[in-house]
């Protein structure tokens, strides 16, 4: 309800769900009531003398709500503006203070060049933009982030009750979750202006994004395809003489500076309200966000990136902590002046200095010169650290690599000779690893294996075994069989610091690799096994006898402890042979 100097306006009639509310005691216009309670509102104002930085003429698209947001008043405060003018504040508060005013007599009354975006605006912008709808926060006037618990949890639906919705007509702030509870939407928070134009720079697509910003800068909204993963927020932080840090809110700590964040799950940002310094949030872009890779995104050299995973360990390098050790002296940015590749100061993106036909800047160094990638989605693999650089422009395998890369970093004389030292005479295999599959290890030891007597018998690794009574058998090998059966082929090894070790296979490892294709499939299968050669025949070849052992054209294996017997022995040998053997044998007569 409306009131006039403590008495109430009454309603004359109802309009569908809306009352229309006329001016009592003779006041002769709609635009008169609201003059009056302006000017109430005016004394209210001068009466609390707060300082508070209100725009009581702030109107809303189509309506004007008598309950007014005092934006920052405290509950002290609030106490004390209903002790001084009981009739003011309640018009501030009470909800049913409506009134609806044709579209010419709300243009004039609303026109200002002040027009700030408002929770009506956000809905419009993310909810039919083709994305999944935003999850709305509400936010006290002047605060960065709800002050509620539970908000990280926060889904939709939980959002449409009557009591959620009311929640957010009556705060002045309006935030939104940010990750997948809103598909993904997604900021860059750039603090300093000199951040945001670099952001804008490197990325043509960032500019018809939406954007708002508050005190400075501004932040970037976009939906993320892919990403970086179990991250909420990264911060950003460069050199503290860096150009993008003028104008950073924070000091330098440790001679970085703070520029802003990457929002990604479970946090928020202000889309409308106040901000805490108290001018109001806007939006300099009001265009829906873009949605785009995250790989695509280019960032300005620099930035420290600390969503990038730190180096595994290497196969086929002797000692990572000397490789990581020689990757921290050498930078991207070091390596592409010891090329000789074009000049490219501080610019991102730059055309790859390995395609020469390329028509477009596809290549950019970043994290303060460390790291390199190449955004072209054909070329993968063309990114990673000065390392990765240094193998792609010499076009060498990490091993060979190795040993010139630490020569050119200065640590050549520490590599040790003991690295290339013998361990025995047996081929030598190097265990499984990080960075290094089971099958690379089974397709390894398999070409070790593949001349020895172990093979492949019913889809299981076997090998022959003798029991005590020197009886042989093709048993199936136990993965501790298996791991120290091998020793007698090759012998297994593994880096410690910088210096190889023997090892026995893991057993875990070892079960792993007995049922691995890789392996099963290379060995040599058997088809027959025997105690005695027996004469066989392969391909319409002449008969003859097996030999003791494998025979490839057959798959058969024969023992090697076989009973011996003459093989010259002519046919009538034999017969007496066997009409001795078979003499008193009872044959029936006819």
């Amino acid at each position: 309800m409306i009131y006039r100097n403590g008495e109430a306006a009454l309603p004359l009639r109802s309009r569908g769900p809306k009352e229309v509310l006329l001016p009592h005691r003779g006041e002769s216009s709609i635009a008169g009531a609201i003059d009056q309670q302006r000017y109430q509102l005016a004394r209210f104002r001068e009466e609390l003398s707060t300082g508070l930085a209100l725009k009581m003429d702030r109107l809303y698209p189509g309506h004007i709500e008598g309950r007014m947001l005092m934006c920052g008043l405290g509950a002290a405060n609030a106490q004390r503006a209903q002790e001084r003018s009981p009739a003011a504040f309640e018009a501030l508060v009470v909800p049913e203070a409506v009134m609806m005013l044709d579209e010419e007599r709300f243009s004039r009354l609303t026109s200002s060049k002040d027009k700030y975006p408002t929770l009506a605006d956000a809905r419009t912008l993310f909810e039919s933009n083709g994305h999944s709808p935003p999850v709305f926060l509400y936010i006290e006037a002047r605060e960065k982030g709800p002050k509620w618990s539970g908000w990280p949890q926060v889904t939709y639906a939980q959002t449409q009750t009557e009591e959620y919705q009311r929640n957010l007509r009556n705060h002045a702030n309006i935030g939104i979750l940010l990750g997948s509870a809103s598909g993904n939407l997604r900021t860059i928070d750039c603090d300093t202006d000199a951040f945001l134009k670099a952001m804008l720079d490197l990325n043509p697509w960032a500019r018809s994004s939406f954007r708002t910003r508050g005190q400075s800068g501004g932040q970037i909204w976009f939906y993320m395809i892919d990403g970086p993963a179990g991250q909420k927020v990264f911060s950003l932080f460069v050199n503290e003489h860096s150009p993008l840090a003028i104008g950073a809110r924070q000091p330098p700590q440790k001679g970085v500076v703070d520029v802003g964040e990457l929002r990604l799950e479970a946090v928020q940002s202000v889309v409308c309200g106040i901000h805490k310094e108290g001018m109001r949030y806007t939006w300099p872009v009001a265009s829906p966000p873009i949605e785009i890779a995250f790989d695509q995104i280019v960032w300005p050299s620099d930035i420290a990136i600390p969503w990038e995973s730190e180096r595994k360990n290497t196969p086929d390098i002797p000692d990572d902590s000397l490789l990581k050790r020689a990757i921290a002296k050498l930078s991207v940015d070091y390596l592409w002046t010891h090329f000789g590749y074009p000049e490219r100061g501080t610019r991102n993106p730059v055309r790859s200095p390995w395609h020469s036909d390329d028509v477009d800047t596809s290549f950019s160094i970043y994290d303060e010169g460390r790291r390199f990638k190449d955004h072209d989605p054909g070329r993968p693999g063309e990114r990673g650290d000065s390392f990765n650089f240094y193998c792609l422009a010499r076009s060498l395998s990490a091993s060979d690599a190795f040993k010139s890369f630490l020569q050119l970093a200065g640590l050549g004389d520490e590599i040790r000779d003991k690295t290339q030292t013998k361990l025995s005479d047996l081929p030598e295999i190097r265990l499984p690893a990080d960075n290094q599959y089971i099958s690379e290890f089974a397709i390894k030891l398999s070409a070790i294996l593949r001349p020895h007597e172990v093979f492949r018998r019913f889809d299981k690794c076997v090998a022959p075994k003798e029991d005590e009574l020197v009886s042989v058998s093709l048993g199936e090998l136990t993965p501790q069989e298996f791991r120290t059966l091998i020793e007698n082929y090759c012998t297994p090894w593994k880096w410690r610091k910088s210096e190889k070790v023997r090892r026995s296979l893991a057993i875990d490892d070892a079960r792993a690799t007995l049922v691995n294709r890789e392996l099963l499939g290379r060995l040599r299968a058997v088809r027959d096994f025997d105690q005695i050669s027996l004469p066989a025949s392969a391909s319409r070849a002449a008969i003859r006898l097996l030999p003791k052992g494998y025979d490839k054209a057959t798959q058969s294996y024969t023992v090697r402890n076989a009973l011996d017997y003459p093989q010259d022995t002519s046919l009538e040998e034999a017969r007496d042979f066997f009409d001795q053997l078979l003499a008193e044998f009872p044959f029936y007569s006819e």
